[in-house]
């Protein structure tokens, strides 16, 4: 029998077969009944027949748990609720499927660009040796806080899933995969629309230093990965006019500007790269 989907405010009438999930995305939500629908309808056309939606509510006051409710009932998503920070709730939501590939970084008030799922699905096949793959966009307004992870289940929970933060937790949960090469890059025209941050000006996009003590790091070493200059550049222009932000943005670059022509006499030792490195045993999943 297929699996019809009743209608929602907002969101378009489905009906497909239930076959066994391929991927699944863990998103978080709290007191964003607003931009809910927005999210979810460009959300639901990437699921296709193989994936399943994961929400994790993390409490919300606001009527986003009972709308999320409805849509469970109507067999759209699988809802959790429990206060938790967002570091907790992706990780509850990853461990509430059995799903082998899995989207992450995806939140309410991201509102995806038409088919980047199943385009970073795509590409992660044309690299078994990858454990996680980052999506970033070009035009995207601020690259470091519009993007989404898609990992292999068994590299995602080597990594020692994501920390109980409220903020940070996207560079944290990053750093044993960079370490061991298996993170792979695909930048494509846009990931999506940061519905927040189309609200404010450019001048106060979030700075690249402003989400954590270990974002120059990490920031630093996804440049290493691969990222090209452009995308910062491209955010210097934008906050321009606020000197602290461009002070941050410009530190940041000009490391990646000395350290990038690295890449191609070696790489520190210990590591290895995407192709050399073979998935392991999978510990139990982090507690």
């Amino acid at each position: 029998m297929p699996r019809r989907a009743a209608s929602a405010p907002g969101l378009p009438e489905t009906a497909s077969p239930r076959p066994p999930l391929r991927f699944a995305v863990a998103l978080t939500v709290k007191d964003m009944r607003s931009l809910l629908p927005e999210c979810l309808a460009a959300l639901f056309p990437q699921l296709g027949d193989g994936g399943e939606l994961v929400v994790v509510d993390a409490a919300s006051t606001d009527g986003t748990t009972e709308y999320l409710r409805d849509l469970e009932r109507q067999g759209m998503l699988h809802l959790i609720v429990t206060p938790c920070t967002t570091g907790r709730g992706r990780h509850l939501g990853i461990l509430a499927t059995q799903a082998p590939l899995l989207v992450t970084q995806v939140d309410a008030d991201l509102k995806l660009a038409p088919g980047v799922i199943p385009r970073a699905l795509r590409e992660l096949a044309r690299h078994p040796r990858w454990g996680v793959l980052v999506v970033v966009g070009r035009r995207d307004r601020n690259p470091d806080s519009t993007k989404i992870y898609l990992w292999r289940r068994e590299a995602y929970l080597r990594s020692g899933g994501y920390p109980d933060l409220r903020i940070g937790e996207d560079l944290e949960v990053l750093r044993k995969p960079l370490r061991e090469g298996v993170v792979g890059h695909l930048t494509v025209p846009a990931v999506g629309l940061d519905l927040r941050e189309a609200l404010r000006p450019a001048a106060q996009l979030a700075s690249p230093w402003g989400k954590g003590p270990g974002m120059y790091r990490v920031a630093l070493r996804r440049l290493q990965g691969g990222w090209d200059l452009p995308l910062y550049l491209r955010y210097l222009w934008a906050v321009r006019r606020s000197l602290p932000r461009f002070l941050a943005g410009a530190g940041l670059t000009l490391a990646a500007a000395l350290t990038l022509p690295r890449r191609g006499r070696g790489r520190p030792e210990g590591t290895r790269t995407a192709a050399e490195a073979a998935p392991g045993q999978s510990p139990p999943p982090p507690g």
